[in-house]
């Protein structure tokens, strides 16, 4: 009796300690940031033991690229960019950003189902790395793309599917030009979600794949970037 009432009590303190360290991962504040609603892990706010150095850079970084997204997205597709919730985390299992198409993805694989249609910028710590930051110029774009794609398009948008069938039979993306410097097979073949979320990189900005830029993808993909400025209509003079 002994032993058992010793092994449960082992059991029940290990539980708490676990809960306890997983808590303050778990715990988000909302906020209001040029136009969207970011929830904002407590750990990377001013109260916070991440704040200062991780949650001053990661905040600002997020703040100049949504500013930097509103200036190029024209208004009626930014409104609906803005409906898109973003998380900034500094997750434990999570690494990339990404964003969460399925809540019953997320149950089943032990996450937050209120991560569902969010963005989640999963790791601050990653985040604001220099090196992601030079590869990466476009990452919150390139997810908030992925939810425009997912709520507003429909995934299976008959001009996305199409156009990216036809890249993978001309085979012009199996080995491209990374940011690196290397060749490389192009992050867009992995599917039309990714086709169209690479695309839009290159629209707005820069890709870390070539084409980098809007003329190089005119000239490297012609179908894509028709439909892609149909999706966003640029603003005159881009």
């Amino acid at each position: 009796m002994n032993r058992l009432i010793l092994s449960l009590s082992l059991l029940l303190t290990f539980s708490l300690s676990a809960a306890e360290e997983k808590e303050p991962s778990l715990v988000y504040q909302e906020q209001q940031l040029r136009g969207w609603t970011v929830r904002v892990n407590e750990r990377l706010l001013p109260e916070g033991d991440l704040y200062e150095g991780l949650g001053v850079k990661a905040h600002a970084l997020l703040e100049a690229s949504l500013i930097r997204i509103a200036l190029l997205v024209p208004e009626r597709q930014l409104l609906d960019l803005q409906k898109v919730t973003i998380v900034l985390d500094e997750h434990p299992k999570l690494r990339a950003a990404q964003y969460h198409p399925s809540v019953g993805w997320l149950e089943e694989n032990g996450y937050d189902p209120q991560l569902g249609k969010c963005v989640h910028i999963s790791k601050a710590s990653f985040f604001i790395e220099e090196r992601h930051v030079f590869q990466q110029p476009s990452v919150v774009l390139h997810e908030l793309a992925h939810a425009y794609h997912d709520q507003v398009l429909g995934w299976d948008f008959p001009p996305i599917v199409e156009a990216f069938a036809k890249a993978q039979e001309k085979g012009d993306y199996e080995e491209v030009l990374h940011i690196s410097g290397k060749k490389v097979r192009h992050y867009a073949l992995t599917d039309h979600k990714e086709y169209f979320a690479e695309a839009t990189e290159a629209w707005f900005g820069m890709n870390d794949f070539f084409p980098f830029v809007r003329p190089e993808l005119k000239a490297h993909d012609g179908t894509l970037y028709e439909v892609v400025g149909k999706i966003w209509e640029a603003k005159a003079g881009n």
